[in-house]
């Protein structure tokens, strides 16, 4: 009796860890962003530290990022707006981003943000 029961014990934390696991990774960086679609804060290498809504950012040469949001969002209804981040190293630099789908650099339901010839990290809003 207590072998059965210790197996089913077993077996009930495992499929709550999977389920808490998959719960954690459709929440990229776990932001709280209620009135956004789609946000993420992004380091200049790429790397995400919070988002919501963002599915993939790639930094595939110098400056040059794409963020791949959720594809139940529209980008082609969208106004994305970015922000750089500013520190000692980065205050003359530029932030663009292109939101039309497909462009020359990103693939659909993609971002492009450029840091105007400097790696810089940057906010991503999609309203």
């Amino acid at each position: 009796m207590r072998k059965a029961t210790a197996v089913i014990l077993a077996s009930t934390i495992t499929a709550g860890l999977v389920i808490t696991g998959s719960a954690v990774y459709a929440a990229i960086g776990g932001a709280e962003a209620p009135y956004a679609r789609a946000a993420a804060v992004v380091k200049p290498d790429g790397s995400v530290v919070r988002s919501k809504g963002v599915v993939n950012v790639r930094r595939f040469q110098l400056a040059h990022y794409c963020v791949e949001v959720d594809h139940d969002i529209d980008l082609t209804k969208t106004v994305p707006i970015a922000t750089l981040h500013t520190n000692t190293n980065n205050w003359s630099a530029g932030l663009y981003i292109t939101p039309e789908q497909p462009n020359a650099w990103c693939k659909a339901h993609e971002i492009f943000v450029y840091g105007a010839g400097k790696d810089i990290g940057f906010d991503l809003v999609v309203p």
